[in-house]
């Protein structure tokens, strides 16, 4: 019985082995794939300063009142409102009660823009493009809570500390067009559906209005100005939502896409030397000796295109640590950003920040 119970131990352990090596392997296909052949990133830029190529993301009114039923809540047409402060400091400001003009308000979470986001990286996940978004104002947005019935809506900032942190006059801009765009041919091709239409340019794509797009089995491409789905269902709707990338002035040094992997140190230090950024840098580092960087809470994470096996057998790889420099104001968004980008695009490695002492 204790041989047939070693043996069966030592071949478990042989399957272990296995299936560890088949996993890292699959982690190193991905990380060539990712981006062989691609002659640029997708980037999304956004802020709160109008610029060329920036539009304006409308959203829903950043001002309500407290009591009242989900969903019946009467609200004001405000807004947006940020806060310009550390990601740190923007918890400690949430969720308190601050004295307006004969009432009292809360700042709470405006998850919207990020949510905005979501369409970007299920059209990434499509197309298999790589797109990155560097968005700290998405993650500084806030809703007003009124409690009370004012007669005038002055929310005192200078009194309440925050004069120069909550913006009132601003709008969040980003450089992406949306708009509807006909399916003009649908074939039955045997059990695939195939759905043609024509998009303006190479930075236009077309989000289907139907789940059944995000099947593993549906295909997209394209031919000239036309983009093509082959799908095993039927789409619901006679139309997609057509979604334009607008050209704007590349951030992320194009030279680093020279690095399908990463395997040496030095090779580490190339690709975060392409990855400064209007005064914040980042270099390898050894783990320790600078303060953690502060990671972005569940509502204001990046989507990840890597799927869930894959994020399981992370846990074992080995770890790099980057440190961070930069203004404070933005250091920990920077460094949220750099880090996302590293774990999409070289899940060979675990990632790990801190601020460069």
């Amino acid at each position: 019985m204790r041989q047939e119970a070693e043996k069966y131990l030592r071949a478990l352990g042989a399957e272990l082995k296995t299936a560890q090596a088949s996993t890292l392997r699959k982690l190193e296909r991905r990380a060539e794939e990712k981006l062989r052949g691609r002659g640029k990133f997708i980037e999304v830029v956004t802020g709160v300063e109008a610029g060329e190529n920036l539009l304006p993301l409308e959203t829903d009114a950043s001002i309500f009142f407290a009591n009242e039923p989900p969903f019946e809540a009467r609200t004001l047409p405000y807004g947006p409102f940020f806060l310009r402060v550390p990601y740190a400091e923007f918890f400690e400001l949430l969720d308190r009660d601050f004295r307006g003009a004969g009432f009292t308000y809360q700042l709470k979470i405006n998850p919207r823009f990020v949510e905005a986001e979501a369409k970007l990286f299920r059209l990434a996940r499509l197309y298999d493009v790589p797109l990155e978004i560097f968005s700290p104002y998405a993650r500084r947005a806030v809703d007003i809570c009124i409690f009370g019935e004012p007669a005038e809506l002055d929310l005192r900032l200078a009194e309440n500390n925050l004069a120069g942190k909550l913006l009132l006059d601003k709008k969040f801009f980003w450089n992406v067009e949306t708009g509807a765009v006909q399916w003009e041919s649908f074939q039955s091709r045997g059990k695939f559906f195939e759905y043609r239409c024509t998009v303006p340019d190479a930075l236009s794509f077309v989000l289907p209005y139907s789940d059944s797009a995000f099947d593993a089995t549906t295909e997209v491409r394209r031919e000239e100005d036309q983009l093509i789905f082959l799908t095993p269902r039927e789409f619901s709707r006679s139309e997609g939502e057509l979604v334009r990338i607008l050209p704007v002035e590349s951030k992320i040094a194009a030279r680093i896409l020279s690095k399908a992997r990463l395997r040496t140190q030095g090779d580490i230090e190339f690709v975060l030397s392409g990855l400064a950024r209007d005064g914040y840098a980042c270099r390898f580092g050894n783990f320790g000796g600078g303060e953690n960087i502060r990671r972005y809470a569940g509502a204001h994470e990046y989507f990840s295109a890597l799927d869930e096996n894959l994020l399981r057998a992370k846990k074992n790889l080995p770890t790099c640590t980057v440190k961070f420099s930069g203004e404070e104001f933005f250091l920990a968004d920077y460094a949220n950003f750099v880090l996302h980008f590293l774990s999409e695009n070289y899940p060979e490695f675990n990632w790990a920040g801190e601020r460069d002492a």
